[in-house]
This record gives C-alpha cells, structure tokens and sequence, in this order.
C-alpha cells in the first residue's frame, strides 16, 4: 500500500488503469462490498473482510503500475511455489493406505505448507501451468530448470489429494493436448494423437490411484443429484453430498436475500439459519460453501456472482483480444499471456469444489497474475488516471490505512491477551485469567472467543466452589455467554450452555428461549437439548409440550430411553412419554421398506422398548436378534432362553460378552465360567456374584446400576471464528444431574443408530416441534427464530 500511495502521490510519473473494463469492475466490487456490508447483520466482521479486498485491489493497481515485467512477476511466483512444493513434499508422510485403503481419512491428502489440502491442491494448480508456460518461453539451460520446477509442483499438486485440484489440472492436460494435436500437420499428427494418448492414460491412471476417486466413480448414480434426501446411501461420497447440501443452503440464502446477501464474512454466524432440514446431524458450524461462486453469491447476492463472471470475461476478453490483435511486443509475450490464462483457467475450475479467496498465499498470487496479465495488455490500454482521481485515491488510501491498522492492531492484542489468560489458568490465577477474557472480548467485540473462554474456564472450576460461590461463578459465566453471544447469537452450543446455565440459576424463562434457539438450529441435538426443553416447558405449566419434547428427546437419541430419571421424578409423565415414542417409531416404520438398512434395526427398537416400558406382553414380541429373544422369554421359559443365548454365543461375536453375562444371571452356576472369561480381580468378581444374587428379578437388576451421561467436545472452531485460540473452546453443558441404567448399556440393548441424513426422521420431528411446540425449523419459517411464549408463571423444580 505505502508503495501504490508513492506512486499515486508522484503526480509527474504517469499511473495507468487496469483496463478492458477491470477498472469499472474494480468500482463495482467496491460498490457491492460497502452495500453489503452496510446491510449485513454484523457490520464489523463485513468491514473487516471487505478491507482485505481493498487491500488486494491496491495491490493490483500497485504492481500494474511497477517497473517489474510480466516475466518477472511470474518467474517470481513459479520460485515461490517450487519454495512451497519442496516444503509439501518435504513433510508429506505417504503410506500404503494411501493408495489401498477406501477410508476416507486415510486417503491422499497432504495439508502443508497452506494448512489444508484443498488449499494446498488449489495453490498449486495455480502456480503449475505458469511454471509449464515459463519453460516453453527460455531456452537452453533455463528451459530445463523451470521445467523441473513445473515437475516439482506437479508432484505436490499430486501429493495434495484435493480432487477439485486435481479435476483442474486433468482438463488443462487435456487441453493442451488436444491444442498440440490440432497445431501439428501431416505425419506428425499421428505421432501427437500418440503421444498425447499415452499421456493422458498415464494421468488417467495417477487420478484413479486416488481410493476417494475410484468409489466416486463406482458409486455415482444420476438419480442421486434429484432423490438425494431421501438417498439410502447410494451416493457415499460424504464430501459430495455435503456440497450438494451447502448448495441448497445457499438458495435458501438467495430466496431471502437476493439482492445484498449476507455480507462478508458473515456466513459462519448466520449459516445454521439457512441450513437444509435435512442435513439431519450433519454440516453444522459451516463458514463457507466450498464454492467460489455460490460463496460470493452468499455473501455479496447477485452483485457477487455477476462480478464473478464480469472478471472471468475480462480476463478472457484481455487474453483473446490481445493474443489476436497483435497488440502485443513479441510472440513471446503472446504465450505468457496464455500461460497465465491457463493458470486462471486451471484454479476456475479447482475453485468450483472450494473457497479459497480467504487464504492469503492464493489471493495474492491471483492478484499477481492479474496484474502481469494487465501489464501484457499495457500496448493497448494507456489511459492514465487524472491528478484529481490519483489525490482522492491517495487519501482514501490513507483511510484503508487507518482503518486496517485499527482492526489489525486490535485482533493482534487480543490474541495476545487471550494468550496471556489461557497462560494464567495454567498458573492457576484465575482472576487475572477472567481480567484478561474480558479486556481481549472488549477489544474485539465482533470475536466471541475470549468471552467463550472465559465462561469456559468458570464453569469447569464451579463444581470445586461452595454452593454460594458456585451461584457467583455461574452467574458471571452467563454475563460471558451473553456477551459471546451478542456476537455469534446463532452458535449453537453456546445458547445451550446459556440455558443449563439460566436453567441452573433458577432463570427458568431465560433458560426456554434459549434452549429454545437450540432445538430450532439443530432438529437432531445429541446433547440433550429436548429433555431440557421439556424441563422448562414443565416449569412454565406446559405439560403436554413437556411429553412431547422428552419424546422427542428419546427419539432422535435412543439412549435416552435408559435415562433414570424415568423412573424417579419424571416418573408420573414415563407412560405418556414411552407411548409416544412408540408411535413416533411406528410412523417411521411403516415409511420403510423391508429391505431398508434400518428397519430391522427400527422394529426390534420397538420391540425393546415395549419390554422395557412393559407396555408389550411377551407374546407380542419377538427378534431376529437371539440376546433380544432371549430377554423377552426368560421370564416364562428360561431354558428358550438359555439355548437363545448359546446360540448368540456361537454365532454372534458382537454380543457375545452380553449373552455371557445375562446367561450369568439367568443360571448363576455358570457364573464361574462367565468370570474366567473378563479381567476381573477377586474383590471384583466378589462384587458381580453378590450383586447377581441380590438382584434376581431381571428388570430390576438391569436397574441397579447407574452411570453419568458423558458430554461431548466442541472442536475444529478455529476456521469458524479466525481465532487461533477458538480451538480451545470445547464445552458443551447438560442438563444437570442426568444418569443412565449401565448395564442395559453395556448390554447393547437399544442399539438403533440414525442415519446421518435420514428424512423420514427428520419431516417427522420437525411436524411435532413446530405443531406441538411451535419452534418450526428456520428454513420454514421465512429464516428467522421463534421466540417462544414464556408468559407463564414459573416453577422450576429440580
């Protein structure tokens, strides 16, 4: 920037424009970004990202204007890329598994030097055909030296294993090759058909030594793209299906908002909002759709896309036009400039499965080339900016200036305090920790992580506190959450942990809306978030809507069927709740075909649950599954049972540790066999023989022991946020004081697992929740959230 305001400031030196018509975009683009970002719903975090793009067009009309050629600007850029090919391949760690293995993280990929495969594949992409073209431009000696850097980084493109990569680099082999054979005559055409016919067999062959691209290629079926949702599993390839979906999301965004879209940089706090119904447990905390065009589409509406579009016709239009109007110095520079055309060309295509504009190291190579392609076209495009434009440019420099040494200045000390608190708790000084979170969150308020981190860090050392303390600590950690929600008011688990939290302090309509926000942006919570729900639908007097949301709680996570609070001060609501769940498995069942994978899975599900709620006699049951049979007959029949469990022992490895242990119990003389088969000490198997003496009905004894409900971890929050220390926040709250029956877990006794995208399930719980509850899922309710009516007395009891 100091370098584009000299030559602006230096009125006598001449300062030329980009043009056929790049100037006119460039004034476009600014135009989109400043309507954006005065319309988007955090403004801060659209002017932070609409500066970078500032800077970057700065540095464009900076470098049009040096005095470093179009050659040296890419010999520049080719060293820089073989520098980061020999780094990649230098740390790349190859296996076997690479090449054999269909599992998907197991596959190809080689994430350095940018951190990421796909951005490592998309870099390299670029910089390869320049490094190509530059060795067909030297000749002797420097021929074969950029020809092996053009190797080099082919290697790395390679090693990289990003498939949008790798699609881009196999089209320009291709084209090439096909321009090789139209350019030769006579008897050497055949020999170019040949020569390009083995090479493209030999590329060919290193793409299907990809496992990712082999099954994509097995398992690719038409129907899927149009019967998607309600796909069974046709199409595996989950980093496909996952486009598709990000897809749809961005129509969803375009249904709502056109014109401006969300602003910039603004997806990862708004996207859950926009999220498919039925992505069911998949694809959340989202920043981008992994398309460049549908992402500019997101974030700057229609403008985006079309300047999108604008800039690949200019592109186009400078490398035809000045190719073919011999406006050009030399035929050399001709083939630069169709070098650096096939770089763009190449990266266009590897951008359509990725958005990269964001890393630094891509977007400014695009800008580089950019520049030297303009500086190709300088022959025919000489208009200079007049005095009075270069002034106002200089000073609206000064101002980018200003307002990036603002930001910057500010990200860069919060980092740097959020640093210091998480090194205080460390040391144990919590107070000073808790000083430092607030002071980086007030420096940053656009940046929900220092306050995240502090509310974190006080409700991990709460349980150690006395119970007067303990409602300071969570009182101060809600002022957090608050905070941090203020600026990411769409995170999902920071509204959860607001609610336990409120719900904890007696803050029992705080505690509805909030959980409330959660059930609405994930349909399909795993964290507890229905049964939560139905304790403060309870306390607000809505029994009804209690049932349904503890329903719902043991639908979506059937585990929670073992739940003892069932059977203790839930316990008058157990009949109405495991009634309605059966009913709810029903309607999934008979949407089902018999050869679906989950249906058998459903129906013993159903039948479980009967003989566990004994709403089902047991001769209305019956399994394919001998440990499941052999519960339900062991009351009346106990040697069926027995010889149930034999078989289950001989033929069923899975669950041969379970059939030992309820054979244990049903004939107590094979308990000393049952015991030289676990690792159990004498005091241990002491234990076991009292407790399966003491206990001999066996729904009782199934009940005898209990066990916390674990929770799970946040991770991966560093993309989402740009904060390097996002990835420290990890908690997930539940509701307090949730246990489980063990033994049924260990059992495997309610083994059903849904889909990750299953419709049925997800059409079902979003009918009850928003005609039941009234929390309809945001995609149904023109994207926005219900507020839920909490006009109700409380009376929270726990």
């Amino acid at each position: 920037m100091a370098a584009c305001f000299w030559q602006l400031r230096r009125l006598q030196q001449p300062f030329y424009r980009l043009g056929f018509g790049l100037d006119w975009l460039a004034l476009g683009v600014g135009v989109s970004l400043v309507v954006s970002s005065v319309g988007a719903t955090f403004p801060l975090l659209a002017l932070q990202n609409g500066l970078m793009v500032i800077c970057y067009g700065i540095l464009l009309y900076g470098l049009r204007n040096t005095r470093w050629s179009p050659q040296q600007l890419c010999e520049g850029l080719v060293w820089v890329g073989a520098i980061a090919a020999i780094i990649s391949l230098a740390l790349w760690r190859p296996t076997p598994d690479m090449w054999l293995s269909d599992n998907f993280y197991d596959a190809i990929r080689n994430r350095f030097p940018l951190g990421h495969h796909n951005f490592t594949g998309g870099y390299f992409v670029l910089v390869m055909p320049v490094a190509c073209g530059l060795a067909r431009l030297h000749q002797a000696w420097r021929r074969w030296l950029y020809g092996l850097l053009g190797i080099v980084i082919a290697m790395a493109l390679y090693a990289s294993g990003s498939r949008g990569a790798w699609l881009g680099g196999l089209i320009l082999i291709t084209i090439t090759l096909v321009c090789s054979i139209a350019r030769s005559r006579g008897k050497t055409r055949l020999v170019a058909m040949s020569i390009s016919s083995v090479a493209l067999c030999l590329v060919l062959i290193l793409a299907g030594s990809n496992p990712r691209i082999r099954s994509l290629v097995v398992d690719f079926h038409p129907q899927n793209l149009t019967n998607l949702e309600t796909s069974t599993g046709i199409l595996n390839d989950g980093p496909t299906v996952d486009r598709i979906f990000m897809a749809q999301a961005t129509a969803n965004v375009i249904k709502h908002r056109p014109l401006i879209g969300l602003g910039p940089g603004n997806l990862g706090r708004l996207y859950e909002r926009y999220r498919p119904l039925a992505t069911g447990n998949g694809l959340s905390q989202v920043q981008q759709v992994h398309n460049t065009p549908l992402q500019l589409m997101v974030e700057l509406g229609v403008l985006g896309v079309l300047g999108y579009l604008a800039l690949g016709l200019c592109i186009a239009r400078l490398t035809i036009v000045s190719y073919r109007s011999g406006t050009l110095s030399s035929p050399r520079d001709q083939r630069l400039s169709v070098t650096i055309a096939m770089g763009f060309l190449g990266y266009g295509i590897s951008s359509l499965s990725d958005y990269q504009l964001e890393n630094i190291p891509i977007a400014a190579t695009l800008t580089i080339l950019l520049a030297a392609l303009t500086k190709l076209g300088g022959a025919s495009s000489t208009t200079q900016f007049s005095r009075g434009i270069r002034r106002w440019s200089s000073v609206l420099i000064l101002m980018v200036v200003a307002l990036v040494a603002q930001f910057w200045l500010r990200s860069d000390l919060a980092l740097w305090i959020t640093h210091q608190g998480l090194t205080s708790i460390n040391q144990g000084n919590l107070i000073q920790s808790d000083n430092k979170f607030y002071t980086a969150a007030a420096l940053t308020p656009w940046d929900p992580t220092p306050s995240a981190l502090g509310a974190q860090q006080l409700t991990e050392i709460t349980p150690t506190a006395n119970d007067e303390n303990q409602k300071i600590l969570r009182q101060e950690a809600l002022d957090l959450y608050r905070r941090a929600l203020q600026a990411a008011p769409n995170d999902i688990w920071f509204n959860q942990n607001l609610a336990v939290l409120a719900w904890q302090t007696g803050d029992v309509q705080t505690a509805h809306r909030a959980i409330a926000k959660v059930v609405q942006l994930s349909p399909r919570s795993k964290n507890h978030s229905y049964y939560l729900l139905g304790l403060t639908e309870q306390a607000l007097g809505n029994i009804d809507g209690a049932i349904e949301a503890w329903a719902l709680e043991c639908l979506i996570n059937p585990q929670a069927i073992l739940f003892t609070n069932w059977d203790q001060e839930l316990g008058p609501f157990r009949e109405a709740i495991f009634a309605q769940v059966a009913q709810h498995y029903q309607t999934i069942l008979e949407k089902l075909t018999p050869d679906h994978p989950i249906h058998t899975s459903l129906e013993n599900q159903i039948r479980t649950l009967g003989w566990w709620s004994e709403q089902l006699s047991t001769s209305d049951l019956s399994s394919d599954r001998p440990l499941l049979q052999a519960l339900f007959v062991s009351e009346e029949n106990k040697d069926r049972a027995g010889a149930l469990l034999d078989q289950c022992i001989a033929d069923i490895p899975e669950d041969i540790t379970a059939c030992r242990l309820i054979k244990a119990w049903l004939t107590p003389k094979t308990l000393d066999s049952y015991l030289s088969t676990v690792n159990l000490d004498l005091a241990e198997q002491t234990v076991l023989q009292d407790h399966i003496k003491e206990h001999r009905n066996l729904k009782t004894w199934m009940r005898s022991t209990t066990q916390p409900i674990n929770s799970s971890q946040r991770v991966a929050l560093a993309l989402l946020y740009r904060n390097y220390y996002a990835q420290r926040i990890t908690s997930i709250l539940l509701p307090e004081n949730l246990y489980q029956f063990s033994l049924p877990v260990s059992l495997r006794l309610f083994t059903l697992a849904w889909p990750r995208e299953f419709t049925p399930l997800d059409t079902l719980i979003e009918n009850i929740r928003a005609n039941s509850l009234g929390l309809p899922h945001p995609t149904h309710n023109n994207f926005q959230l219900t507020d839920p009516q909490t006009d109700q007395t409380p009376s929270k009891t726990s």
